[in-house]
């Protein structure tokens, strides 16, 4: 009856100690990934505002016009939102565009 107990308690603390092991590891990574040190690589870092080109949309007559903030150079039109993106994307490929989010809402692009 002895030997029961004495592999009750070892297999107990056997779990115990490997479950202590995970959350150190756990809180390990985390830490590593809260100060930057490693990145997951399926995960994409938080885009910085200098990323983005900062665009405005204006509406005129049911047509989107989207003009750079920065020089109000025209960049795109369309007649809905899809389409513009569509241009911006056809003209810009790879670029990331960034409208204020009270512009989105004046022009219906978001609620």
């Amino acid at each position: 009856m002895d030997y029961i107990i004495y592999i009750l308690v070892g297999l107990v603390g056997f779990i115990w100690g490997w479950v202590a092991r995970e959350n150190v590891a756990k809180k390990r990574v985390d830490a590593l990934i809260a100060s930057g040190e490693i990145t997951i690589p399926n995960q994409k870092p938080e885009p910085k505002e200098e990323d983005f080109t900062k665009i405005i949309i204006s509406e005129i007559g049911g047509v989107f016009y989207v003009h750079n903030f920065t020089t109000n150079a025209f960049m795109a039109q369309g007649m809905s939102r899809e389409l513009v993106e569509e241009s911006l994307a056809k003209r810009y490929p790879g670029v990331q565009f960034g409208a204020t989010p009270e512009n989105l809402k004046e022009t219906g692009f978001i609620q």
